[in-house]
Parts: structure tokens; C-alpha cells; sequence
């Protein structure tokens, strides 16, 4: 493996393009901007090398040589991993005056320990292979070796590194062995992946429920929990009407809150929204849980949720809580179809009616029909409009209802109607927005 020392400057332009490369390598890369968490960190390193001989009485073995290079680091759950590839040039003058060169790639894993402060020491497992520029017959070998380095920060993403190494190349006729120390700069570079959104999970939403006091259903109990906790900085937890409003708010909190052991949160509702309102019957509403992280990124998680029929006790007997079947202006049909159209969009309903029905066998059902007032505000036009227009109106409104719920095949001799007119208003008649509410039919349960 020598050759004539006449030729030591030819791998001169090799020297200069490894230098090169590794200049460049040193260059840190970008990391990504925004809130974000550690993913893994790149680097690239330059080193100078120094060979030593194989004894110290021999001062002509020494050596020397460039390395470089890139890799990452912390790429994996466990903290301090390493993988990077080097790529050197060494040489080493021999006591015939020759050269012993070779150009090597190689795979490092290495493992990170912090000393604390400023320090940092990894050792690896290199494996790889050289080119032997001075073995033509057998130029290719293959070459593994033991790597120590210390490292110590100089600022911001520099780090000063140094350590020793011991490699070995079984095809070497002379000198397998390789003991070398190296010295130059690393830059790192912390690479950032966006952070994971604080996630809500509630438990315990009925698919079903009904506030109406008769034990079954009237409040559901939660439980939210909250991950990861520790970038919890706020939540809410609210409750969304029909039509998209707020109805009601179980509970919020911003930071560390004692409610939150462990991470969950256990809550009761009762079905009363602002000021004491009830959900309304056979609505469909909305659990909504809303996480927010320190960056005031927020996670949104929705349970839907029906609203069941509602029976409520007055005194001896049951009044029933539906959707308002509203009616068109001064008709007892909406847009002017009939008890047929009824039916059909409101199956649902009607059929939910007469099983709820079933449970009450003892009792008869009383449909009442109401209606709104155009003349509520001055007694004397009341009095001629409820006589003349409300009664009739109302009492055709409550007839349609029951025609529906025969034609579903409810016993006719169990329902009877009644008309209120406008005696029973929801909301007040001066209430433009809410007044259509008025026109709806209930139903009572009466014991027979």
C-alpha cells in the first residue's frame, strides 16, 4: 500500500473539495416558525483529524485529515438518538516515505448524554466503508469503528467538539487499526413540527333527554377530560340551541384549576338554559367542548343530542312539552295544506306522542289549540277577536292535531280538543319576533 513520495500532492484538489464541503455543510439550516414543539434536530460538523501511530517511538506514522457531517438528532421517542453520515480523507506518511490514504463514508449512531451546563458527550458505533487510494488491487474495504466526542456550546447553535475514535480495517495488511483525535465545529438546528391541538373528550351525552322531573333522564352527568393537560390553558364547555345560539354555560376555566384533577372535569346538567328556561321538546341540541392552548389555538369538539318529549306534573294532572307545531296566520293548517301534511312531517313526533301515550293508559288526552292575539293590548278588541276569531281558530288547530294522531292509529275515544284562543300566550302578543309561538297546540294527560 505504497507509493512513490513523488506523488504525495496529487490528492491536493480531493483536500480542497472536502474542505469546501465541509464549509458548507456548517451552514444551519432554517427551523420552522410557530407554535410548535421539538420534532428533531439537524446538524453538520467539519473536523480536522489527527492519526497517531502505532507507537510513539515512531513520530513518521502520524497522520492527519479532514471529515464531515450531517445528520440528525432526537428523531426518535427516545431523547439524545443519533444518525449522521461522515465522509473523510485521510492520509498518513509511512517510514518509506510513501503515502497510506484512503477516503471513507460511514454511518454513525450515536447516543447523547448532557453533562449539564454548556457540555454535552455522545459515543457511537460508526460502520462504513474506504476507498484505499494506494491498494489498486484491492482498493474497496470495509471499516468499523468506536466514536467518542465532547462538545461544548460556544452560543446559539455553534458547538466546539473534540474526541477520540478507534476504527478498524480488517483488510489492511499493516496497520488495521486506526486511532485518531478530532477537533472542529458543529451547528444545529431544531427542527419544529406544529404542536398537537389540546383535545376534549366528553363522556356520558344521552342520545336522549328529558328534564321533565319524573326521574327518568332529567339531568345528565359528564365527565370531560382534557390532553395533553399540561398545555391546557383554558376551556369551555356550553350548550348550543337549535339554532346555533347559546342556550346555556356548564362551566369555563383558564389555566391550572383545582376542578380539573387529573385532567378531567365532572359536570350535571339539568336542561335550564338563562334564566331558568327549559330546553324545548323534541329538539335537537349541542354539547360543545372547547379546549384552548397558551397560543390561544382552541379544539372543538361537538355532541349532539335530542331533547325527548317532556311531561311535566301539574298538580293531579300531566301537561306534555312538544315542538311547537306553529300555524300559518288566522288558519288551523301551515301553508295552507292539511291534517295530511301534518302527518307526514311530523311522523316522528306524533309517533313519539302516542308511545309516551301508552305509558299513561289511565289517563285521557286533552288537545288544546291556542292561538295569537293581533288585538292583545286593549281589552275590548281582545274580547271581540278572541270570541270571533281565536276560539274557532284554536279549536280548529287542536281537531287537526288529533285528525293526525287517529290517522297513526290512536284510539279516537281516548283524545278530546279544546280551543284557549289566545288566553294562554307564550311570549307577549307585542313580541313581533316571538309572537308566532303562540300559535301551537299542548296536550294534557287527565286521569279518567
Amino acid at each position: 500500500m505504497t507509493r512513490p513520495g513523488g506523488q504525495r500532492c496529487r490528492p491536493a484538489l480531493l483536500l480542497a473539495g472536502v474542505l469546501l464541503a465541509g464549509l458548507l455543510a456548517a451552514r444551519p439550516l432554517a427551523a420552522q416558525e410557530g407554535l410548535t414543539e421539538p420534532a428533531f434536530t439537524s446538524f453538520s460538523s467539519w473536523e480536522t483529524v489527527v492519526l497517531l501511530p502505532d507507537s510513539l517511538t515512531q513520530p513518521d506514522q502520524w497522520g492527519a485529515g479532514l471529515q464531515m457531517a450531517f445528520g440528525i438528532e432526537d428523531f426518535l421517542p427516545a431523547d439524545g438518538l443519533g444518525l449522521e453520515l461522515r465522509l473523510a480523507y485521510r492520509w498518513r506518511a509511512l517510514q518509506d516515505a510513501s503515502l497510506d490514504r484512503e477516503a471513507a463514508a460511514a454511518l454513525l449512531l450515536s447516543a447523547r448524554l448532557r453533562l449539564g451546563g454548556p457540555w454535552v458527550l455522545r459515543s457511537g458505533l460508526e460502520l462504513g466503508a474506504c476507498y484505499l487510494l494506494d491498494d489498486p488491487e484491492q482498493p474497496l474495504a470495509f471499516q468499523a469503528g468506536l466514536v467518542w466526542q465532547a462538545g461544548l456550546r460556544l452560543g446559539g447553535r455553534s458547538y466546539l467538539v473534540f474526541g477520540p475514535a478507534l476504527r478498524w480495517t480488517p483488510q489492511r495488511a499493516t496497520l488495521p487499526w486506526q486511532f485518531s483525535l478530532t477537533a472542529g465545529l458543529r451547528t444545529e438546528s431544531a427542527w419544529r413540527r406544529p404542536a398537537p391541538l389540546v383535545e376534549s373528550l366528553v363522556r356520558g351525552v344521552p342520545e336522549l333527554f328529558s328534564p321533565d322531573g319524573d326521574a327518568f333522564n332529567d339531568q345528565f352527568a359528564i365527565t370531560v377530560s382534557f390532553r395533553p393537560v399540561e398545555r391546557l390553558a383554558g376551556w369551555r364547555i356550553h350548550v348550543e340551541a337549535p339554532d346555533g345560539t347559546v342556550f346555556a354555560e356548564l362551566a369555563a376555566g383558564y389555566g391550572a384549576d383545582q376542578r380539573l384533577a387529573g385532567g378531567s372535569l365532572a359536570l350535571a346538567w339539568d336542561g335550564q338554559g338563562a334564566a331558568g328556561r327549559l330546553v324545548e321538546p323534541a329538539a335537537n341540541y349541542r354539547l360543545v367542548a372547547s379546549a384552548f392552548d397558551g397560543a390561544g389555538r382552541v379544539a372543538v369538539r361537538v355532541y349532539p343530542f335530542t331533547v325527548d318529549i317532556l311531561v311535566q306534573r301539574q298538580g293531579d294532572r300531566y301537561k306534555i312539552r312538544i315542538p311547537h307545531i306553529a300555524f300559518a296566520p288566522n288558519t288551523a293548517a301551515l301553508d295552507g295544506v292539511d291534517a295530511d301534511w301534518l302527518l307526514r312531517q311530523n311522523e316522528a313526533v306524533l309517533r313519539r306522542l302516542i308511545s309516551l301515550f301508552d305509558r299513561f293508559p289511565e289517563y285521557r288526552v286533552v288537545v288544546e289549540g291556542h292561538a295569537n292575539a293581533v288585538h292583545g293590548d286593549d281589552p275590548q278588541l281582545f274580547a271581540v277577536e278572541q270570541a270571533q276569531e281565536l276560539l274557532p281558530l284554536s279549536l280548529a288547530r287542536a281537531e287537526a292535531v288529533r285528525q293526525a294522531l287517529v290517522n297513526l292509529g290512536m284510539a279516537p275515544e281516548r283524545l278530546s280538543v279544546v280551543g284557549l284562543g289566545g288566553l294562554e300566550p307564550l311570549v307577549p302578543f307585542a313580541d313581533a319576533g316571538q309572537a308566532w309561538k303562540n300559535r301551537r297546540v299542548e296536550f294534557i294527560l287527565i286521569r279518567r
